[in-house]
């Protein structure tokens, strides 16, 4: 419980800060626009980069790993697509954040430290590898659909080719990309460059929160409920629960990754999805309430799962 309220209430305080700062009128839309623009083209990249270039890639092959995790994760991102394309009134990239919010855990500032402190140093390159898989794979596939759908009033070859170009210029794909040929080239990073990342990279997570914390100024805690509350709900409830049934009943991974499998398919809505909900103007009021919610959630959720595969 202690891990977790550490990791969980410095993203409150600093969310707070924003807010109050946006209320004061010490920041206002433009700051906020300032700082989330930091965040995708300098912070985020930087942070992917180097967490990805230092992954140990001859420890990665862990097939049911990654399958147990991607099932679930595509799983609830396909569920939540289908049922949002039913029940609310959004164009498809739009559904698509929905299953960015659904699917896409808080690995890397939450799922990394709660790992470390319930695993150990051996056990928590699980949340490393599931931070690899959300920065590249789903956030790869997530940016291609949404421009798929951007663009789809071009002829669908200009279409096609305007996406896929835009994804591989995409700064947080592109960092992705560079971070995993530096690990597979088993490069050291000069001391000058890892640095330069490590500062930028450390600001990523405040910048995001308090440019989510101006953001929720002056918006009815009314808007999309019901929308929140389903998100929410495939988050935190039927994402892991997907996570559990492929890594125990599915492909009978052992306990320790059965446990850190579900403990990262768990963790609430991360940060980047609020980055790319910004950028492309999509949910912005629902992606970060939802992605509040998820955390304060997980104060109970998390030491549930602790509690219930035994760990500490």
């Amino acid at each position: 419980m202690e891990a977790v309220l550490n990791v969980g209430l410095p993203i409150f305080a600093i969310v707070l800060a924003g807010y109050v700062c946006g209320r004061l009128g010490v920041f206002g839309a433009l700051a906020a626009e300032a700082l989330n623009g930091f965040v995708y083209w300098l912070a985020f990249p930087a942070l992917i980069f180097l967490s990805l270039s230092q992954v140990p890639v001859d420890r990665v092959l862990d097939g049911p790993l990654h399958a147990a995790y991607a099932g679930a994760v595509f799983g609830t991102f396909a569920l939540a697509i289908c049922v949002g394309a039913v029940a609310f009134d959004h164009r498809p990239a739009a559904l698509v954040i929905q299953g960015l919010t659904a699917a896409f855990a808080n690995t890397a500032y939450m799922g990394m430290p709660l790992s470390l402190a319930a695993f150990g140093p051996d056990g928590a390159l699980p949340a490393v590898l599931f931070t690899v898989f959300n920065a590249s794979v789903l956030l790869g596939i997530g940016v291609l659909l949404i421009e798929l759908d951007m663009r789809s009033d071009a002829p669908l070859l200009a279409a096609v080719g305007g996406a896929l170009r835009a994804v591989a210029l995409n700064p947080l794909v592109l960092a992705g990309a560079a971070g995993l040929a530096v690990a597979a080239a088993e490069v050291t990073l000069p001391q000058a460059i890892f640095r330069i990342c490590d500062f930028l990279g450390g600001a990523a997570a405040p910048a995001a929160l308090v440019a989510m914390g101006v953001f929720l100024v002056g918006k009815r805690a009314s808007i999309g409920l019901t929308e929140i509350s389903w998100l929410v709900f495939l988050k935190m409830l039927i994402h892991p629960a997907l996570a559990l049934w492929l890594a125990v009943s599915v492909l009978g991974l052992d306990d320790q990754r059965a446990a850190a499998t579900t403990m990262s398919a768990g963790l609430p809505a991360g940060t980047l999805v609020f980055v790319l909900a910004v950028r492309y103007r999509l949910l912005v009021d629902q992606v970060s309430t939802a992605i509040l919610i998820s955390t304060l959630l997980s104060a109970l959720t998390l030491p549930a799962l602790i509690v219930g595969f035994g760990i500490g």
